[in-house]
């Protein structure tokens, strides 16, 4: 996970987001929303799931929202929170979905939080777990168990925080994620 990997990863884009799409216009929009009662945590799940095929149910019945919109303003201010139970308390908000529930913690700071979901865990698997790093393969992240399910997310944040650190910080956690993203996997 070096440099030369980003660029390869970026210049064999589909340019599917492009200027004009609805995640740029509406990342704008979605972002820097109040954090101040359950109502916002449920406007931030609304707006995850305008980028998403599916309609969220709310299972409600373990949630802490006092905990949620603790963490989710700790992470705003880019300050240390408790990143498991905060996800352990959005997932069953976003149809028991990382990806969901990354995409939550996105809006919330997306300078530093990546999001994941299957075309970047496809990436992922192909063009990075290979080889000498099996290790760094991202399992699934539909899993039923949602501590398997925050293992996954964790690990796969911290590899592109290395990545970040490999490439001396001249690259965003966004750049890469947005390059998985992008990546043309029928290219071989």
């Amino acid at each position: 996970m070096n440099k030369e990997l980003y660029n390869e990863l970026k210049s064999n884009q589909r340019g599917e987001i492009s200027k004009d799409s609805w995640f740029i216009a509406s990342a704008q929009t979605f972002l820097n929303q109040p954090l101040e009662n359950k109502e916002d945590v449920i406007r931030l799940i609304a707006f995850v799931y305008s980028w998403m095929p599916t309609i969220p149910s709310l299972h409600e019945e373990n949630v802490n929202y006092k905990l949620i919109l603790k963490n989710l303003k700790r992470l705003r201010a880019n300050e240390e929170f408790e990143l498991d139970e905060t996800l352990k308390n959005l997932i069953p908000l976003t149809n028991n979905s990382i990806v969901g529930a990354s995409k939550v913690l996105f809006f919330v700071n997306p300078k530093v939080v990546p999001i994941i979901d299957s075309r970047v865990v496809s990436c992922w698997n192909r063009k990075i777990a290979v080889g000498d790093n099996l290790d760094k393969k991202i399992k699934d992240i539909n899993d039923k168990n949602i501590n398997k399910k925050i293992e996954e997310y964790k690990k796969y944040w911290k590899n592109l925080k290395m990545w970040i650190v490999n490439c001396e910080n001249k690259i965003s956690i966004r750049e890469i994620e947005s390059s998985l993203y992008e990546y043309d996997l029928k290219l071989p």
